[in-house]
């Protein structure tokens, strides 16, 4: 859906992960995971 509604800003973004090293990319697909997981637990 956000490509959908912003295709130029996702290329962007899809060109800097591409870029960035993998390391800091699963350190940021853990936090996001993991503050996903915590907001859910908050809402029960």
């Amino acid at each position: 859906m956000a490509y959908a509604l912003f295709p130029d800003f996702m290329r962007k973004m899809m060109a800097i992960a591409i870029m960035a090293p993998v390391p800091k990319l699963r350190l940021f697909g853990a936090v996001m995971a993991a503050s996903g997981f915590c907001l859910i637990l908050l809402m029960l």
